[in-house]
Order: C-alpha cells, then sequence, then structure tokens
C-alpha cells in the first residue's frame, strides 16, 4: 500500500497564497473605508440638522441633549453595522477563493479546489495527490490575469466618499467663514448652555409684570392682553409680529399682533405690539415671533376668580333698644336698626393678599378702607370689617386680590339699609262712658301701643282744671 508524506503532499504555491492575502487585506480596507466615511458623512449630516433645529427654533437643553443621544446613536449603529460586524470576521482561503471564483471565471473551480484540498491536507484515500498537484500548478498559472481592484464596486465607496469630503468642506469653511456662530453652536450643542442664544438683529421681549418664569395667571372667562415691545436701537425692529399658540385641546393657531403706533418716528425706544386672548377658558401656550427673534413657551394659566363664598353680619344693637347681639347671613340688602354696630365676616374661596373695601353713603364716597395680607385671618381667607355706628344707609364694594395676582373683575356688593326707630304708636279710647261723667265716675281707658323694636314703658298723665298734670 503506498502512502504519503508531508514532503511530497501538494501545496499552493507563494503567488497563490498572496494573492488570497492581497484579497483579504483590500477587503479589509473596503470595510474600513465605507464605514468611516459613512460615519463622517452621518456626522456631517447630522450638524447642519442641529444647525438648523438650533438656529430656528432654539430648543431648550434637554432637547439638544436628546439630539446628541441621537446622534451619538446613530453613530454607534453606523460603527457597529460597516464596521463591527464585518472588519473583525475571520476571512479564510477558502472564502477568498470562493470569492475569486465568482469574479474570474477563468479559473474554473480549480482555484475553488486547491485551495480546499490543501487546507484540509487531503491525503491519497480523498483525491489523487498528482492531479491535486496538477491543479495548484495550473492555478499559479492562471493568476496573472487577476486584477484584484476589479473584485471590488467602487461606487458605493465613491458616493461615500465624496459625501464626507464635501460635508467636512463645508463645516470647515462654516468655522473659518462664521467663528462667530460655530462657537455659539459648540457651547448651545455640545456644552447644552442654557442661557446663551444666537446672535439677533432684532431684541424682543413681553411686557415686564405679565409674566413670572414665562407662566401668567388669568381669571377663567377674563380677558388677557399681551404686549410685545422690539427694541429700536437695535438694527431691526419687525413690521409684522405673530403669536403662535396651542391650546389645551390640541388647537393651534397664530394671530398677528396689532401694531401700536410709529416707535423710530414719536423717538420711542421700543416699539408695541399687543393682541388680546379674549374670554380665556383653557390654558394656552404661545411663542411670539418677529423678525429674527422669538420667545418661546409663554403660558397662560387659567385660574378662579376671587370671591366671597359666605359673607355674615353681627350685630350689636344700640343699648336703648334692650337686644341682645346677633348674627345672620347676609341674603341681599340688609335692613339694620341706625344706630347699630356692624361687623361684616365674610370668606372666600381663595387665599387673599388684599381687600379694598370702597363705601358709599348718602351718594358720596369715602376713602377706601385697605385690608393687607396681614390684617387678613391666618389661614388668609377670613376677614372682618366693623362699622361703629350704622347711622345712614351704606353700600359696600368688597374688591379681593388672591396670591395668584388676580383681581376680582366684579366687586362683591353689600347694601346696609339704615332702620330709623319711628316714635311708638297710641290708641285709645274710653271704654263704656260717655263725654258727661258724674263728680264721682271712674274713667275706665283701653287703648294699644305699638313700636318697631318693642315697648319698655307706658304711662299716661291726666290734667284736672287749675291742677297740674299728674302721672
Amino acid at each position: 500500500m503506498a502512502t504519503s508524506t508531508t514532503e511530497n503532499r501538494p501545496a499552493l504555491t507563494p503567488a497563490v497564497r498572496a494573492l488570497l492575502g492581497g484579497l483579504r487585506g483590500w477587503i479589509r480596507c473596503y470595510v474600513w473605508f465605507e464605514g468611516l466615511t459613512t460615519a463622517a458623512t452621518w456626522l456631517g449630516v447630522a450638524f447642519w440638522a442641529s444647525l438648523a433645529i438650533d438656529w430656528f427654533f432654539e430648543p431648550p437643553p434637554v432637547v439638544r441633549a436628546l439630539i446628541l443621544v441621537v446622534i451619538g446613536l446613530g453613530l454607534a449603529v453606523v460603527l457597529f453595522q460597516l464596521i463591527g460586524r464585518r472588519a473583525f470576521v475571520r476571512l479564510s482561503d477558502g472564502n477568498m477563493a470562493t470569492v475569486l471564483e465568482r469574479r474570474f471565471p477563468h479559473f474554473g473551480d480549480g482555484l475553488l479546489t486547491a485551495v480546499t484540498l490543501t487546507e484540509r491536507q487531503a491525503d491519497q484515500s480523498e483525491c489523487n495527490l498528482e492531479l491535486l498537484a496538477q491543479t495548484c500548478r495550473e492555478t499559479a498559472g492562471r493568476i496573472g490575469k487577476v486584477r484584484l481592484r476589479e473584485v471590488f464596486n467602487p461606487r458605493p465607496l465613491c458616493r461615500s466618499g465624496v459625501a464626507a469630503l464635501l460635508l467636512a468642506a463645508s463645516i470647515v469653511a462654516f468655522v473659518v467663514l462664521f467663528p462667530e456662530q460655530s462657537s455659539v453652536w459648540a457651547r448651545r450643542n455640545l456644552l447644552l448652555d442654557k442661557d446663551l442664544l444666537w446672535p439677533r438683529n432684532t431684541y424682543l421681549i413681553v411686557e415686564e409684570g405679565l409674566f413670572k418664569d414665562g407662566v401668567a395667571k388669568v381669571a377663567r372667562g377674563a380677558d388677557f392682553e399681551v404686549i410685545a415691545k422690539a427694541d429700536t436701537s437695535w438694527p431691526v425692529v419687525p413690521r409684522v409680529v405673530q403669536i403662535r399658540y396651542r391650546n389645551e385641546g390640541g388647537g393651534r393657531g397664530r394671530v398677528t399682533m396689532n401694531r401700536l403706533g410709529t416707535a423710530r418716528q414719536s423717538g420711542e425706544l421700543f416699539q408695541k405690539y399687543s393682541h388680546t386672548f379674549q374670554g380665556v377658558l383653557t390654558p394656552i401656550r404661545f411663542d411670539v415671533l418677529g423678525g429674527d427673534a422669538r420667545i418661546s413657551d409663554l403660558r397662560i394659566e387659567v385660574v378662579e376668580n376671587p370671591t366671597l363664598v359666605e359673607m355674615t353680619l353681627e350685630c350689636k344693637y344700640p343699648r336703648y333698644m334692650n337686644r341682645t347681639a346677633k348674627t345672620m347671613p347676609v341674603t341681599g340688602s340688609m335692613q339694620i336698626p341706625r344706630g347699630t354696630e356692624v361687623t361684616v365676616r365674610a370668606r372666600s374661596n381663595k387665599e387673599l393678599v388684599q381687600v379694598r373695601i370702597d363705601t358709599a353713603a348718602d351718594g358720596q364716597s369715602s376713602s377706601p378702607h385697605v385690608l393687607e395680607k396681614n390684617d387678613l385671618n391666618a389661614n388668609h381667607r377670613n376677614f372682618r370689617y366693623t362699622i361703629a355706628s350704622l347711622d345712614n344707609d351704606i353700600k359696600l364694594l368688597f374688591t379681593l386680590c388672591d396670591t395668584d395676582g388676580i383681581t376680582g373683575r366684579d366687586p362683591v356688593r353689600l347694601s346696609l339699609d339704615s332702620m330709623a326707630d319711628a316714635a311708638p304708636r297710641l290708641t285709645a279710647r274710653l271704654d263704656g262712658i260717655g263725654q258727661a261723667i258724674t263728680p264721682i265716675a271712674t274713667l275706665p281707658t283701653m287703648g294699644k301701643v305699638t313700636d318697631d323694636w318693642g315697648i319698655a314703658d307706658v304711662w299716661y298723665v291726666t290734667t284736672l282744671q287749675g291742677l297740674k298734670p299728674a302721672k
């Protein structure tokens, strides 16, 4: 039986092995080049997209951070898909031979056969070694016609390379030509600076005092006027200023604000613009835009109007009436005996910071009485107001201001009618006798005494001719 040894076993020639190794290197270079240029293209597109978004919308830091996360995740996906999954894969000689056989049919499967059998170190029992050696020699003779660059399709590489080059050149040109804007982009989008804004030709603000931290509160159903002001010392004073709003129900819209006068002609520092949201019932978010300026994420919150939900009167009557003090709820116009000390006790539906009480008596108004926050009860909802002596008809107007800065639209009215104490009314007549009597007759008298608030004492006086009246 014939046996084979290592010395006479067929093997690939060095030229064939060099060809296979060269193809392996070309493939890895292709993978790396395509992956890196695609990654560069992604970063270039991401730069211009983030620049456009930040320029036009100036999103808050949390949105810019989210954009950075999306860019980072996209870069990771590109690198993993195009490089990580392909650049480190084992490329065997058999894989390389298969690629070459498909691209160069003149090998006639000889290259793949030679590589496969020599890798397995086939012996006489598996194949004819002489034929294998002949195949190896023929394969070596055919490699002269092989150009490895013809294995690859250059178009994808050209596209990704040109795209990456153009984007990189555009970014470099932007940085060189606009260094200030480049610095702003870097600080806002890489460092997430929350205070820095893009350079502007227009300076736009809303009226001071309307908004606190971007939020204004309005009583339900009330009108709310927004005043925007453009600084006339800046290069551009916009002719048109818009409000773009969205309400709680998802509705969106835009309105043009009314331009108030012409500030530059009148020499004023600010050009004003006005718009009134009428009958606000639901919360509204809106932006104010004019020129290249934008005031974003202003909010109108709807709160309840401050009003009185309970009101009572404590009455201390004049002494002569001999009546105990009384507390009664307010029901419309209240009729109170003249001279009564009246204390109004009231409770509001919200915490208050001020109560203004206007008084009108006999058609004449007096100076208002103001209760500040310290004058209210500890819960800042209850208060009282005392009239030492109700001598005239009085109308009280209670104007409430709550902790939301809302002043009641309509004052709460209270009318106190001063009831004068009329003289007692007496009806009397002789009972059972006529006008003529004997000297010793009895004079029976009967009658009725009435009064508004009760009778403390009743007496009568008689007068005899020539004598003083007797009680």
